[in-house]
This record gives C-alpha cells, structure tokens and sequence, in this order.
C-alpha cells in the first residue's frame, strides 16, 4: 500500500526549520483518556502545533536531532489529512521502532481520522522561544 499516492485532502505549509528546537505538545484535558481525530485537528490549530507531511518528511530526515524525550511518543501530524483507496481520512504519524533506548530507527504510519487518540500520541511545535 502506497499512502503518498493518496488523494490530499488538506495539507499545510513546512513550520519546522530546526529539529532540535521543537517539544511535545499533550493534547488531552485532564479528564480524558482519548479524543476522536476531529477534536485532535481542532485543538492542534489551537495550540499552534498543527504540522505537516512537510514538516513529517523533514523531522524523519533529523530525527538525529530530535530531544530524548521524543522516543517515547507517537508524533501526530494533525495538518496533513489524506484519503485511502477506501475512502478512509488517515493521518500521519511518525514511530519510533520498538521506543527502546537503542532503537533508533522511525518510521511513517497512519491512523484513521475517527481513530481514538491518546496515551503517548503526541503533537509538535517549535519551542516558544524559537522564531524561524
């Protein structure tokens, strides 16, 4: 199955210049342990970390530069929605393979839009401190 042949049904400028200078962004309230995909976008606008396939291919690239931290999440790119050859939205995601200390390599993957989204998915943004 090849997903870069998807149809693109919206898609967002790159955001991300320096991989180094970027942190993990919780999405979930207090008194919740899942959102649906829909409430994910809307709150990823809202907390400025709604990022790319761009801005994906770019921190796949650098993930060398990524913070520690990182490696125990699943980084959700909430900016990019496609549909499969079924119809189905998908968004892309990025996983670090086994999330073990010596496991280095990350991988593209996606997950159905009406997914439940929790546990250690994860947004990005560049550190408030930072300015490209």
């Amino acid at each position: 199955m090849n997903w870069q042949n998807w149809h693109t049904v919206e898609d967002v400028e790159l955001t991300v210049f320096h991989a180094s200078k970027l942190e993990l962004v919780p999405f979930l309230k207090s008194n919740e342990d899942k959102i649906v995909g829909e409430e994910l976008r809307r709150r990823a606008r809202e907390l400025n970390a709604n990022l790319g396939v761009n801005d994906m291919w770019y921190l796949l690239d650098n993930t060398y530069l990524l913070p520690r931290e990182f490696n125990e999440h699943c980084l959700v790119f909430p900016g990019c929605v496609r549909k499969d050859f079924d119809g189905n939205l998908m968004m892309l995601i990025l996983v670090r393979a086994g999330r073990g200390v010596f496991e280095k390599e990350w991988y593209v993957s996606f997950r159905r839009l009406d997914s439940a989204w929790g546990g250690s998915d994860r947004l990005v943004r560049p550190t408030a401190y930072y300015s490209s």
